[in-house]
């Protein structure tokens, strides 16, 4: 119980006893130390907040997760055949890297994976190409009778014509250049081994040259619309391919040669 005085101050009732209240005059000294140690009180709880929030994480933090690469949208197949398809509907000046990635469906940096440029994609097509005309082509026989190369010969540039026929811009561009040389070694080796029973091993690769310059520039004028002059254009292929057969028949021009010496010496006799 407090009881105030007057002019006395204050006075506090313990038991049967009055004590006087004197109050507590705080000084600036007393608030500045009191507002420091309330300071030092925040910055020891700051710490050891920090402290216990480290202890709690593990020793070793978890691997991060390994991305995989993005499978490819595309493959070197797929860019081939759409090569192919784009070159019989727009020639070789349509065979373009953005023409094939628009095709098969990527953008064309991404057709930059498998190929490295327009030259090379034109060498690709070109061996694919190359290729489906060996598959068109019909099998080297093994027989060496002359009537069956001759059979073989004109069967060769037959299949040939009909598939040139088929697909000219494939047609062009195999026969241009721009494929591998082992592509184009595999491609010849079909009309080699016909000739090379024709006119021997010696005159193989020449007798190969004469028929393939003779069929491609008979095809590619006929496919350029270049016979106008009127008569049957079928029959003038196959007169061109007997005349050619003939010429290369070197088994035959020696049998004949030494028929004809057979019958000079008997008449000199």
């Amino acid at each position: 119980m407090l009881v105030r005085s007057a002019g006395k101050g204050w006075f506090h009732k313990a038991g049967n006893g009055w004590f006087a209240v004197r109050p507590l005059a705080a000084s600036h000294g007393t608030v500045r130390a009191l507002a420091a140690l309330c300071l030092t009180r925040l910055i020891y709880l700051g710490i050891m907040a920090s402290v216990n929030s480290q202890s709690l994480e593990p020793a070793t933090k978890p691997p991060k997760e390994c991305s995989m690469p993005t499978p490819s949208r595309t493959s070197l197949d797929a860019i081939v055949n759409a090569g192919l398809l784009i070159l019989e509907s727009n020639g070789p000046a349509g065979l373009t890297m953005h023409a094939v990635a628009k095709s098969v469906g990527v953008k064309s940096p991404s057709l930059y994976k498998h190929v490295a440029d327009r030259d090379a994609l034109l060498t690709l097509v070109a061996d694919a190409a190359a290729r489906d005309l060996v598959a068109h082509l019909p099998p080297a026989r093994q027989d060496h009778t002359a009537e069956d190369l001759h059979s073989n010969l004109a069967q060769l540039a037959t299949s040939l014509r009909e598939w040139a026929h088929r697909r000219p811009e494939a047609f062009r561009l195999a026969f241009a250049g721009r494929g591998s040389e082992e592509t184009l070694a595999a491609a010849a080796e079909p009309i080699l081994a016909t000739t090379r029973a024709l006119a021997g091993n010696e005159h193989a690769l020449n007798a190969a040259r004469l028929v393939t310059a003779w069929a491609m520039g008979f095809i590619s004028m006929e496919l350029a619309g270049a016979f106008r002059l009127g008569g049957n254009v079928e029959e003038a292929f196959e007169f061109g391919l007997e005349r050619l057969s003939v010429a290369l028949d070197v088994q035959s021009h020696d049998a004949v040669e030494a028929s004809s010496t057979r019958e000079a010496g008997m008449m000199q006799r």
